[in-house]
């Protein structure tokens, strides 16, 4: 974000305090009206998309472990393996459950 951590910097040099929204329970989300570039309902879409795929990938990696956990991942022949391949996670083979 141009100006900094907790500001927004205009042309003029201009700084004014911001804090970025979470999510979309933000009281400003639903009093928006009008869509920018910056948006600030986009900005609490944006980060509600983004702490929902981090927790999507973070469920997936814990699954990939508990299947392939005891597995020699790279030459196994299982569908727990063979995803675990493709998705370059065969390290997980050897995490603890």
């Amino acid at each position: 974000m141009r100006g900094g951590p907790g500001y927004i910097a205009f042309r003029d040099g201009t700084r004014i305090k911001y804090d970025q929204p979470l999510n979309t329970l933000d009281p400003r989300y639903p009093a928006c009206t009008e869509h920018h570039t910056a948006c600030i309902c986009r900005e609490a879409e944006w980060s509600e998309e983004a702490n929902e795929w981090r927790v999507e990938w973070q469920n997936a990696r814990k699954a990939i472990a508990e299947v392939i956990a005891g597995h020699s991942a790279d030459v196994c022949k299982c569908g727990g393996c063979e995803i675990a391949r493709r998705t370059y996670l065969t390290h997980l083979a050897g995490e603890k459950k």
